[in-house]
Formats: C-alpha cells, sequence, structure tokens
C-alpha cells in the first residue's frame, strides 16, 4: 500500500480520549510528511489507516497490519494504552517521526508516497512493564514560562513523547497534589500514576493541611490517615500504582524531629504500621486492580535489609540508584555509605523495580543543565538490574527532558523491546551510540560519538567508583560555598552541602581549595581539547545537523568547559585573598566571572525560536548567582586593598595609569574604574598611559583579563564574548 495525502483515518465509533490524543498526533504527523492534514472519515474504505481496539490477554499490546483484501493498515490495541502505543510505533516506523521530536526539533522529512509492505507485525511483550517519568526538580521547565507555572500544553507535549517513546507511568511534577490537572491530562491521555516516596498515595502535605501542628506518630495518625482517605478518594477512575510508605513531614525522616524513635525496631514497626494503612485504605476506596510499591530508599532500604521493614509480597520493592547512575545507596551529608542498591536475593521471586536517575540535584557535585551518567554506567547497571531479578518497574527521574535526551533514549530501548534495538551480538550502548548520532548528525556520527564518549571522562574523580565525578555544581555550588566562607570568615567544612566527598584530610579553607584546584585545573586540557574538537566538527556541519549540535553536545561541552575553568580561576583568587594578595585575587576573580558568564551564553546560545526563556530558570546549579557572587567577591577584594592604603585613594588606580609615585592631588587617580577594564588593564605591559586611561575609564572590558605569563592560567579557545547583560 502506498500512503499519500490521499490517505483517511478512520475509528469506528466514538474514540477513547487516549486514543484521540493520539489521532491528533498522527494527524499532525501525516500532514508534516505529505503537507496535508488527513481526513478523519466516517466508513471504512481503501487508502486508509484505520484503529481498533480488540481486547486481547496482553496489556497495552498491538498489532500493526497491512493486507492486500482490504487495502488499508490496521492498528489494532488491545486496550486503550495499546492502541495508543500502535499508533506512536506507525509514526516512528513509517513516517520516520522522532518520538522526541519536540525536544530535539528533528525536522520531518516530506515525501509524496510511502511504500508499506504487505506485513503484520505483533508488539513483543516489554522486557519491563512498567515504565516511567518523574519530571522532577524541574526548574527551567517552569521558568520557560512567565507565569512560572508549566502551561497545559507543555504538560500534553511532554505526556505525548512519553507515549511515543513507550512510556507508560508518570510522576508529574514535585510536589503534585492528586487534584492537581496535569493528573487528569495524564490520566485522560492513557498514562498510569504514581507518587513520589516523600508524597505516598499522593497525598497533601502534613504542613499544608494542618499548620502549626507537628506531624508526630501517633499523636497525629488520625489526621494523617484523612490524608491518605482523601487522596485515594481524589483519584477515582485513574490508573495507578500506589506509592506506599512514610517519610515525615517532607523529604525527612520523621525520627530525625521525634527523638523518641531512636532504635531501628521502632522506626521499622511505624513505617510498616502505616503501609499496611496506606493498603487498607487502597482496598477500600479504590476499584481494582491494585498495584502497590515501595521505594526502597534511604533509611527503608537499611530497615529492609536488616529486617525490620515488613512489605507484603504484592508490593514492589523499588531499589534506586545513588543520584549517579550507580545502584548503590545515595550519600547522605557527604557521607557514602557504600552499600549496594540492588534487589536482595530473598525477592527473586517477587517483583522489584529501579527509581534511576539521568538528572540529580544534591547541591555539591551532580549535574541537571548538563548529563553526568555516562551511558556505558547505563549499561552496566541495567544489565546488573535484570540478571538480579524481576525488574518491572522503572521511574526515570527527568528533570528538565531537553538536556538529557541520549540517556533517556538509550534507556527506553533497553527497558521496552531491546531486541528491536539490539541484536545478540551487539553491545547495546555502542549500538545505541550509532542509531543516535546517525540519526542527528549522519555522516558524521563517528566523531560526534566520540565527543560524547570523552564529554563523560572529562570532569574529574574524587572517589573511587567511576561514578565518583565532579558535576556541573562543584563547580556553581562550590565556588559560591567557599566565597560564602571566606567572607564570613569561616571554615567552609563546617557547612553542610560543601566539601565533605574529600576523602584526603583537609583541615581548613586553604587546604580544601588546593585539593580542589589541582584535580579540576588537571582537567583544563581535557576540557580544551575537547572546546576545539566540537568547534572543528560543528564547522563542517550544516542545517538541522549544525543546529541541534548547538543545542546538545556543543552546548554541554562549552557549559562545562566554561565552568571547569571559571571554577579553577576563582579557586586561584580565593587562595591569593587567603594570602593577603587582594591584587591577584581581584584579577583572578575577574576572569573567573568572565568564564562563568561564557557558560551562561552556552545556555543561552540554545534560546532560539520556542526555546527562548527555556534556561531562565536555573536556579538549582544557579549559573548566574555564581556569577552575582563572583561579582560580590571582586569587590570585597578591592575594598580589602582601597581599606590596606589608608590615604583614601582608590587602590590600583595610579598603577594602572602609570602614575606610581606621583602626587596625589591629580584628580584623574581618584577615578572610579569599571572592576573588569581594572583587572585587564593591571595585567597589560608596555602601553600608552593615554590609551590605558580612555580604555579603563571609559567602558566595560569586553575580553577577560589574561593572567600574567608563568601564573599558570588557562586561556580558553577564543570566542565571542559573553553578553553583558545575561547574568
Amino acid at each position: 500500500m502506498k500512503l499519500t495525502n490521499k490517505t483517511t483515518l478512520f475509528f469506528a465509533g466514538i474514540a477513547p480520549t487516549a486514543v484521540t490524543y493520539a489521532l491528533q498526533g498522527l494527524s499532525r504527523d501525516l500532514a508534516g510528511v505529505f503537507g496535508h492534514q488527513p481526513v478523519l472519515a466516517t466508513a471504512p474504505s481503501p487508502d486508509q489507516i484505520r484503529i481498533a481496539i480488540t481486547p486481547g490477554n496482553r496489556a497495552e499490546a498491538f498489532t500493526i497490519r497491512c493486507d492486500d483484501d482490504s487495502q488499508c493498515i490496521t492498528i489494532e490495541g488491545s486496550d486503550d494504552l495499546g492502541a495508543v502505543f500502535g499508533i506512536y510505533a506507525f509514526c516512528e516506523r513509517w513516517l520516520c517521526v522522532d518520538p522526541f521530536q519536540f525536544w530535539t526539533d528533528h525536522p520531518y522529512q516530506p515525501r509524496d508516497e510511502i511504500d508499506v509492505p504487505l506485513m503484520e507485525y505483533v508488539s513483543p511483550e516489554p522486557e519491563v512493564r512498567f515504565r516511567g517519568w518523574f519530571i522532577n526538580d524541574e526548574d527551567c521547565l517552569m521558568a520557560w514560562h512567565d507565569d512560572m507555572i508549566i502551561s497545559p500544553a507543555t504538560w500534553q507535549q511532554i505526556f505525548e513523547t512519553m507515549l511515543r517513546a513507550g512510556f507508560n507511568l508518570v510522576i508529574p511534577g514535585t510536589g503534585s497534589s492528586a487534584d492537581a490537572p496535569q493528573l487528569s491530562l495524564a490520566a485522560d491521555m492513557g498514562l498510569w500514576l504514581t507518587q513520589h516516596h516523600a508524597e505516598p498515595l499522593g497525598a497533601r502535605l502534613f504542613s499544608d493541611a494542618y499548620p502549626g501542628i507537628e506531624p508526630r506518630i501517633p499523636e497525629e495518625m488520625e489526621r494523617f490517615t484523612a490524608l491518605y482517605r482523601e487522596a485515594v478518594q481524589l483519584q477515582t477512575g485513574r490508573k495507578v500504582i500506589w506509592a506506599l510508605g512514610f517519610r515525615g513531614q517532607g523529604d525527612i525522616p520523621f525520627f530525625k524531629s521525634d527523638l523518641r524513635y531512636s532504635a531501628p525496631q521502632a522506626i521499622g514497626r511505624v513505617i510498616s504500621d502505616i503501609i499496611r494503612l496506606q493498603k487498607k485504605l487502597v482496598m477500600e476506596h479504590a476499584a481494582g486492580p491494585h498495584y502497590f510499591m515501595h521505594n526502597v530508599y534511604s533509611e527503608s532500604a537499611q530497615l529492609y535489609r536488616e529486617g525490620f521493614l515488613e512489605l507484603d509480597d504484592d508490593i514492589i520493592r523499588v531499589w534506586s540508584d545513588n543520584g549517579f547512575g550507580a545502584m548503590r545507596a545515595r550519600r547522605e551529608w557527604g557521607t557514602d555509605p557504600h552499600i549496594p542498591s540492588l534487589p536482595l536475593p530473598v525477592d527473586r521471586g517477587r517483583l522489584s523495580g529501579v527509581y534511576y536517575h539521568v538528572s540529580f540535584h544534591d547541591l555539591q557535585l551532580s549535574s541537571k543543565l548538563t548529563p553526568i551518567v555516562s551511558p556505558e554506567l547505563i549499561g552496566d547497571q541495567f544489565r546488573q538490574l535484570f540478571a538480579s531479578g524481576s525488574i518491572q518497574f522503572l521511574m526515570l527521574n527527568v528533570s528538565n527532558i531537553r538536556p538529557h535526551v541520549f540517556n533517556i533514549d538509550l534507556i527506553r530501548k533497553l527497558t521496552r523491546f531491546p531486541g528491536e534495538h539490539f541484536s545478540d551480538t551487539d553491545q547495546p550502548v555502542e549500538a545505541h551510540y550509532a542509531a543516535w548520532t546517525h540519526t542527528y548528525f549522519p555522516g558524521f556520527e563517528a566523531e560526534a560519538a566520540d565527543l560524547i564518549a570523552r564529554y563523560h571522562r572529562a570532569p574529574f574523580r574524587y572517589g573511587p567508583y567511576v561514578d565518583d565525578l565532579a558535576g556541573e555544581q562543584v563547580c556553581h555550588h562550590g565556588l559560591r560555598n567557599a566565597i560564602n566562607a571566606i567572607i564570613a570568615g569561616e571554615n567552609v567544612l563546617d557547612w553542610d552541602h560543601s566539601f565533605h566527598y574529600i576523602a584526603d584530610p583537609v583541615a581548613g579553607n586553604l587546604d580544601c581549595f588546593q585539593w580542589l584546584l589541582e584535580r579540576a585545573e588537571a582537567t583544563l586540557p581535557v576540557w580544551g581539547a575537547l572546546q576545539t574538537d566540537a568547534a572543528a566538527l560543528f564547522a563542517r556541519l550544516e542545517g538541522y545537523p549544525a543546529r541541534y549540535f548547538t543545542d546538545s553536545i556543543g552546548m554541554q561541552i562549552d557549559y562545562m568547559a566554561y565552568s571547569y575553568q571559571g571554577f579553577v580561576a576563582g579557586l586561584k583568587g580565593l587562595i591569593a585573598y587567603l594570602g593577603g594578595d587582594y591584587k591577584s585575587a581581584f584579577c583572578w576573580v575577574s576572569r573567573s566571572k568572565w568564564l562563568m558568564k561564557r557558560a551562561w551564553h552556552a545556555l543561552a546560545a540554545t534560546e532560539h525560536d520556542k526555546w527562548k526563556h527555556f534556561f531562565r530558570g536555573d536556579w538549582l546549579t544557579g549559573t548566574r548567582e555564581t556569577i552575582r557572587r563572583l561579582e560580590t567577591l571582586q569587590g570585597v577584594c578591592k575594598i580589602q586593598a582601597d581599606v590596606a592604603l589608608k590615604d583614601g585613594f582608590p587602590a590600583w588606580i595610579r598603577e594602572a595609569l602609570g602614575f606610581d609615585g606621583r602626587s596625589g592631588i591629580h584628580t584623574i587617580i581618584q577615578a572610579v574604574a569599571d572592576y573588569d577594564a581594572l583587572a585587564a588593564v593591571l595585567l597589560k605591559d608596555d602601553q600608552d598611559p593615554r590609551k590605558i586611561t580612555v580604555e579603563l575609564l571609559s567602558q566595560p572590558a569586553h575580553q577577560p583579563p589574561v593572567i600574567a605569563a608563568g601564573s599558570q592560567g588557562w586561556s580558553p579557545p577564543s570566542g565571542p564574548a559573553a553578553p553583558q547583560d545575561q547574568a
């Protein structure tokens, strides 16, 4: 059969809401390929795509068939979601539509006709039954909207992408209540719903419902029960995998604020009893079939391993990675427990699951704006997961989605229909590199794959594990913490979320900064080579591949390279400050600020067309806040130098103008200069003082100060100056 702009669509009767949404997507794709909106026919006819639902024994299964007799293509689902998956599988396979098109801007491939051979495709059994996204720490998605609320239209695009990629389960946002409108939209589009471990059953937070009342157990058990009952009743009619558990108020263990509970037996008894209560409420108030899960996470993991947490056999045990892609218990307050987080051997006969991060926010080491989990680590960890038991639940923390498409796509291939993407002889990760780069950078697959692989090896390692890598938040949260400590006159190691991951003994600020500097500075040639090679590849790309390279690989390399370079310059400034060399500190901080502006520029360069303001919400890494703190430190350096002069004149102006030793009556030496211009001039030799005067006092510097020879400064590849008004 030939698909053309004459091909019609047909669904007998009234299509379920989920199928209606998918038909809209199919119509949009056909219009994108053939340039003509298809007609939704009212009767079957030849040259038609027919969608049908025929109940079967397998949930969410589908068949796509093209035969001579009917001269049509039939997409048949075993249920509503099966039909939806069948529609989007057809779009990907035969219309060549990228499932992640909304996030990648991958263009349609216009055609006059498409030959569809006689065939029958039957969807295989998925590797993992429930496959979900958690839209978490979604700062960029929020601030992309002027009212700082993710719009229904954006939620629809998120859910459509999930369905196109074969995901069927969602936690739609951080802290979303059970009556949030996006939950209804997700359910209408066919998705299952579940909840975050800090929000069991999707219940409102106790402090929101009962402000001013301390959430103590057993004193407030009646109020907790009312919140749980309310949450269950609000989700009547939805497909839900009920998250059971109890941490207390928000994402903090209840026993941290209630010292009556110190013994693991007592803590485990409270959590076990509340899980039983939650399950009972679901059985009483929600129609079946019932599905339950518990996040074996943080304190739950230890309690479960030690036998103090009781879970019924029908509760899916969901294990979590450490936030950095490794199946180990997560670091708590800088301490790595070195405990595996794979399903236990005793649970091999029970259903297990995984909560996995492609993005993480920990205010210390992680990356949110850029990837940090290597594809190689993902492949290795999922191999171990599948070998450890029956993994039938996946919750993938995707954060702001757009920066993480490569890894999301890899995990969807591993967990849904791996046999369709990888042969028995394939190395899955290598096959994914080849397929992904061919889709987005055809003809340059090897070069693009090489850059991605080298990017993941570039950060410095702070510990013994392959995932012990210093991500973007080291450069930003770390530098800001260091600046705060210096200005406050405190030891940065006394602060939470600072540098407690440093395994070597460090006594104070200077030791800490030197430890970080030694490791971060050693990576600068690696980052510089990546920038050079990325620029060389970009110069050979044209059209869409060039645009998407800037939005993805190019942005990630530039952002991390400039962040690392800015971090190194900032550390050198702090070390100079501690030594009382305020002029050197002033100049290094100026350079650090300029480099951090270049990092911000790498983000801003991707904000074209619909993506305008996408990184406006960079709050959790906080690139612009890093720039502001550097400006503050620069001012403190200047104040320290001014105060030390004790003559009322501004520091370094006479030196910069070549007026050293002259009388203080000259008006010009009392001028107040732009700080970055002053730093730049202080480091220039043998220039005409008149030219320097104009350069120093007329306008801000648009180039970074070049640190003097012998100071081991790093000069990044040349490029356009960072926008002065972005920070």
